[in-house]
């Protein structure tokens, strides 16, 4: 029976070039074979292309009985063919069957306009490391576990536009129609999430779920840095909802902190994990929550699919685990947390004076002003990079987003919900105000108003 085609090794094996290298302890038998040209095994990448061939007429078997090495040679996608592919990616990302290829040319331009696509497409080309070139195994390995959409956006409506274009010259025939006016894809851009953003974010959740139907719940730079602010726009917003932080990473040397970062730096355990990159650098990461937010102390909520990532300065994506539950925690008292448990800071029998980090999690104090990203093994809530490096990013919080993945009918929802919230409350303390004839009579009439505002559900 035939086996089912690897595409991602048929998309390597267009892209790869193709070095035969001489294996010194096998020159001078490669030498004997045809033509005098050498005979080069390799064990790893190479392998498993020279191997395509045969699986793709069912000759494999025959192979693996004769006991032969295949004649094979090195092959690597060079990093700075990988990066103008992966910049072209990102930005076709959203491209549509019927939408105009022209509408994303000043997306390449080479001023600032172009420079949010370069920056991006950077991050992402860190993920498959940082040698002249890429072999198979890190690019398959890379592409599945970080994103897995990468040809899957734009790439089908691109081909559909190349090979089913009734334009075949490439220019735009007369009389044609006018271009269709569609809604924007990001309807309002904000500090840390951009067009290019989006974009990279379809690299590992479907765009459909991305296009038209990201909305800002909470800035920190509109709304302030509060747990309360934080709470009022997020909470009862029933539908996913992906988090955004960025940040600078703060100085490991307490001579060169403030009275802020060492009162922070002194709630963190004695264990100092490396950083991920260079003291003073930007750092970008995110939660992708399908579940509703909710108010916890003990508990986490969340599910099975959350995603726990980084943007910047690499590109990393880290699945949940089933080892443990502990994927999101939210409460005043201690701020918000993926991949550990309620911090606990206001009980009387926390165990440790520190903060407590799971094996992979990202922690925001309850002041949203600092936050630790912590890579430390397995165990825990999320899966690690399968790396095996350690790391821990302390920064300080410059922007923190909330966006909900939805629509009007989501907004609207999230609004009654809190107008019945709020009635609730105000009901229930005017019940408190026992026989006050007044207290009484707006009780009653808070009665009645309820009563019409059910009805209009």
């Amino acid at each position: 029976m035939r086996r089912k085609v690897d595409v991602l090794k048929l998309l390597f094996r267009a892209l790869a070039v193709h070095e035969r290298v001489v294996n010194k302890d096998d020159e001078e038998e490669g030498k004997q074979g045809e033509g005098g040209s050498a005979v080069v095994y390799d064990s790893d990448d190479s392998e498993d292309l020279s191997l395509a061939t045969l699986e793709a007429l069912d000759a494999i078997d025959v192979y693996r009985a004769s006991e032969k090495p295949l004649n094979t040679v090195h092959a690597r996608i060079p990093m700075e063919n990988l990066r103008k592919l992966v910049a072209f990616l990102v930005a076709v990302a959203p491209l549509e069957d019927t939408q105009s290829l022209a509408e994303f040319a000043s997306r390449f331009d080479e001023g600032e306009e172009g420079e949010g696509l370069r920056r991006t497409a950077e991050c992402v080309l860190r993920a498959f490391g940082d040698g002249e070139g890429v072999g198979f195994r890190k690019f398959r390995d890379t592409v599945r576990r970080g994103m897995p959409h990468l040809f899957s956006q734009g790439l089908p409506a691109l081909y559909n536009h190349l090979l089913f274009s009734k334009n075949v010259d490439g220019h735009t025939p007369s009389g044609s129609a006018a271009t269709v006016a569609r809604e924007p894809l990001l309807p309002a851009e904000c500090e840390i999430m951009t067009l290019d953003v989006l974009s990279q974010l379809s690299l590992f959740i479907k765009g459909e779920r991305l296009w038209r139907r990201v909305r800002p719940l909470y800035t920190g730079s509109e709304d302030g840095f509060s747990m309360g602010s934080f709470e009022s726009k997020v909470l009862k917003w029933n539908a996913p909802t992906i988090l955004l932080v960025s940040g600078t990473l703060i100085s490991s040397d307490p001579a060169a902190t403030n009275a802020r970062e060492r009162a922070f730096t002194n709630l963190l355990p004695p264990r100092r994990l490396p950083s991920s990159t260079t003291e003073g650098a930007t750092v970008t990461y995110g939660v992708f929550l399908e579940t509703p937010w909710k108010h916890v102390h003990k508990e986490c909520f969340g599910d099975a699919n959350t995603l726990l990532f980084q943007l910047s300065p690499v590109h990393r994506v880290l699945h949940a685990s089933t080892q443990s539950r502990d994927y999101v925690y939210f409460n005043r008292d201690d701020g918000v947390g993926f991949g550990t448990p309620p911090q606990g800071w206001k009980t009387h029998h926390r165990p440790s004076p520190y903060f407590n980090f799971g094996p992979v999690s990202l922690v925001l104090d309850h002041a949203l002003e600092f936050g630790v990203f912590t890579c430390a093994g397995g165990g825990g809530a999320f899966l690690t990079g399968g790396d095996g490096e350690e790391w821990q990013d302390r920064f300080e919080i410059d922007a923190i987003e909330v966006l909900g993945c939805g629509g009007e009918r989501e907004a609207e929802a999230q609004r009654k919900a809190w107008q019945w919230e709020e009635r609730e409350a105000l009901l229930r303390r005017q019940i408190n105000l026992g026989k006050d004839i007044e207290a009484d009579r707006v009780s009653s009439l808070l009665l009645r108003g309820r009563e019409s505002w059910l009805m209009g559900f």
